[in-house]
């Protein structure tokens, strides 16, 4: 900025106002509570958007307002970050009406308190009826017949909060979530003024999908001609479950590209502006793909259904309003990215609680059984539909005592080690299975490949090193056999011992092999030459010809490509992590030889797991029907 008060009428340029107004999104904050009101509104159709545009109207003088005597009262580099406007007046001497203005802040926060956790309760009420929360927080006080326990729980949790953050940190919070909750809305009204009625008749379904199904050119184009006539001439003037498709698609992959196109314009402006050859190009195509998608939503059939109020101008209205949010969100700090990770994190408790249905699964469900004769008969109802948090409780002990234990370093090294090795078998097993014979042959069949293979094809005086040398070169099926197979299995583990080797030359002494050492620079030539040969021997052996609709490509180079990059980065992790992710298997190992190898039930396909807590709880519901398949 240089000196202050450098910079003109906009000192800190577009960017500046841009994340001014990501932050101070606050002020689009709680127009849902009119929503929820419709039920008292005499004609909501009208009322309800009505009263929402007023309310937005009203909001924007408001701040545009204060903000604007704000700035022309005080200089910008001297307005007071914590209580601005009482600052102000007594910037220009105005003493009395710096307690007036405090004293009627503190009344306007108070007012605005109310009003937020107006909603609130009814909401979590809502949702707790619903099963998405917990079905305690729908208990009504019988005499005032008063949500009590989502009032007390909301209160408390707003307490919690302002206890724990800081309030610029709240401020942050709200407005990436209405920023998000408002995109969603925007993408919701875009798909859904292009959808079917759901009151259409059998018949009329069956006579437009007769239409959309019926040929308009030959054969030969029916395909991509077809295709690209259907999105720029739908066949049918109201929307069909096929527009309303391409629609809901158009615009996932819209939300997609406006999504990248933000995050360039937020973190790299003045190079896509200042015509950087990459960004500005990158740019320049977003922008004609979005132009493109959008056009083709344009053009498909809108519902014809009569309403009173209707967004206009779609589908642009509704994208662009998408985008400005999008790229508001992008302009929030990593800190309040961060902050606002977590929260999700927290609200997707089901993820942890399925976490620990499977860890008590893993355990032969000990601890649903333990609880059901315990504790149930104890516990409130809304505590014994889940009966598994005693597994989460033990999940989340764990993890505790992880990050009580390593660094978040040493954990992040831990699982790059761990998904290193993860990716290298998965690679190395992609390979061999291409190569194996297909499981389902008939025993007619495995006898006449047998037979192949045992036939010799030159004279018996030859049938040593120069016949197998053959068989690697000139494979004598076209299609894998069981010896192909095992050849293949050997070649992949030679290979994965080579490479494993020569990575751990390049990772160790890099400079020494390019800059010529006899020595080691001798061993990664005879190393490659090595891993060359043995590529080429999986290369000439046949491979499964069953269709499947995706395949690896460039088999066998792109799996050995994958698994030598990826011991090469496990050969740059550091000796404490090496150390760790020993200790670490040697548990696993031990857990699993001491006591999963003898109760596994995968060898014993016949003895079957005990009934779950849950399965148990369902078997006293009297509407509750299990249905199991007839023998």
């Amino acid at each position: 900025l240089g000196p202050l008060g450098f910079g003109g009428f906009v000192p800190f340029g577009l960017d500046g106002i841009l994340r001014g107004a990501a932050i101070c999104f606050y002020a689009l904050v709680g127009f849902d509570a009119i929503v929820t009101k419709e039920g008292e509104a005499l004609n909501p159709r009208r009322s309800i958007p009505w009263s929402i545009l007023i309310t937005i109207f009203i909001c924007f003088l408001a701040y545009s307002g204060v903000s604007a005597a704000l700035t022309l009262m005080v200089p910008y580099y001297q307005i007071h970050p914590e209580s601005p406007l009482p600052q102000a007046f007594l910037y220009i001497g105005w003493d009395v009406a710096r307690y007036v203005v405090a004293v009627t802040t503190l009344c306007a926060l108070t007012s605005r308190l109310q009003s937020i956790f107006f909603p609130i309760p009814q909401m979590i009420t809502d949702m707790a009826r619903d099963g998405l929360l917990f079905q305690g927080l729908a208990r009504v006080f019988a005499h005032t017949r008063t949500p009590i326990m989502a009032i007390m729980s909301s209160g408390n949790l707003a307490g919690l909060l302002a206890l724990l953050f800081k309030f610029s940190d709240l401020v942050d919070l709200m407005s990436i979530g209405n920023l998000l909750v408002y995109s969603l809305v925007s993408f919701s009204v875009l798909v859904l003024r292009y959808q079917p009625e759901q009151t259409l008749s059998k018949k009329e379904e069956i006579d437009i999908s007769k239409h959309e199904a019926s040929p308009s050119e030959p054969v030969p184009e029916a395909r991509t001609s077809r295709i690209l006539k259907t999105l720029w001439f739908p066949p049918s003037t109201i929307p069909t479950l096929k527009s309303g498709q391409i629609v809901y698609g158009c615009t996932s992959l819209l939300v997609l590209l406006l999504t990248i196109l933000s995050v360039i314009l937020a973190q790299w402006p003045s190079q896509v502006f200042s015509g950087d050859p990459g960004l500005t190009t990158v740019a320049v195509l977003l922008l004609l793909l979005i132009t493109g998608v959008m056009v083709i939503i344009w053009r498909q059939p809108q519902d014809p259904f009569p309403e009173y109020f209707k967004a206009p101008a779609l589908p642009v209205l509704p994208l662009v309003s998408i985008f400005v949010n999008v790229y508001l969100m992008m302009l929030m700090t990593p800190r309040t990215w961060t902050q606002f990770g977590i929260w999700n994190a927290i609200a997707s408790a089901s993820v942890a609680k399925a976490w620990s249905s499977t860890f008590d699964s893993l355990i032969g469900n000990h601890i649903s059984q333990a609880l059901q004769k315990t504790f149930f008969q104890y516990m409130p109802d809304y505590l014994a539909t889940y009966p598994d948090f005693v597994a989460l409780a033990v999940v989340l002990l764990f993890t505790g005592l992880l990050a009580l234990l390593f660094k978040f370093s040493d954990l992040l090294n831990l699982m790059s080690i761990k998904n290193l090795l993860v990716y290298s078998l998965v690679a190395f097993s992609m390979l061999v299975l291409r190569y194996q014979p297909e499981q389902n042959l008939s025993k007619r069949e495995e006898i006449d490949i047998s037979e192949c293979e045992a036939s010799p094809l030159e004279p018996v005086p030859e049938a040593g090193t120069s016949n197998i040398l053959k068989t690697l070169w000139y494979p004598i099926n076209t299609i894998p056999t069981q010896e192909s197979g095992q050849i293949i299995y050997g070649c992949t583990l030679l290979l994965v011992l080579l490479l494993t080797i020569l990575s751990l030359i390049l990772a160790q002494w890099p400079s020494q092999v390019f800059s010529g050492d006899p020595v080691l620079t001798t061993v990664a030539v005879l190393l490659l030459l090595l891993i060359t040969g043995v590529t080429v021997i999986i290369w000439r052996q046949p491979q499964d010809p069953t269709a499947l609709y995706f395949k690896v490509p460039v088999l066998p180079v792109l799996p050995l490509v994958s698994i030598f990059v990826n011991i090469y980065l496990m050969m740059l992790i550091t000796h404490r992590t090496w150390t760790q992710f020993g200790v670490w298997n040697a548990i696993g190992f031990l857990i699993y030889f001491g006591y999963g190898i003898r109760h596994s039930l995968a060898g014993n396909n016949h003895q079957q797991p005990p009934a779950s807590a849950s399965q148990t709880l369902d078997k006293n519901i009297p509407d509750a029907e299990l249905s199991y398949p007839q023998e």
